[in-house]
């Protein structure tokens, strides 16, 4: 039992850490459009002579979805907190963290599958494949 949570909690962790990963980067390609909208702007109205930059920002721009971005750092912090905890649980092998993994693994999430070796892999849905413990 002891070894079945510690390879679920090392797949736990692993898809914490892709999920972290991925919303940095989701955070980072936000803010570099909001950069680039502002330099080319900026750049318009050098050429131009006209005094655009601020009013197309403030009206076209920074009501997007993509330039407006405050759910990612909750999500961020919540991510967080979950690989505190489960580092916690990983380090201790507590048994009363199974409940919490089994909550926090999607169902349908990972597809197992032994090979030749008898080691696992699991495929994630987005199709990669993890090399588990």
């Amino acid at each position: 039992k002891k070894i079945e949570l510690k390879r679920l909690l090392h797949t736990q962790l692993e898809l914490n850490m892709k999920t972290h990963l991925d919303l940095i980067l989701l955070e980072s390609y936000a803010v570099l459009n909001h950069i680039g909208f502002r330099k080319i702007l900026k750049k318009h109205d050098k050429l131009t002579g006209y005094i655009t930059q601020d009013k197309y920002m403030r009206k076209l721009v920074d009501s997007k979805p993509f330039s407006s971005h405050p759910w990612i750092g909750e999500n961020l912090k919540m991510v967080e907190a979950q690989f505190d905890e489960l580092k916690r649980c990983k380090e201790s092998l507590d048994t009363n963290c199974s409940s919490m993994i089994a909550v926090s693994i999607p169902k349908g999430l990972l597809a197992q599958a032994d090979d030749d070796s008898g080691s696992s892999k699991l495929k994630s849905h987005h199709g990669t494949v993890t090399e588990a413990p």
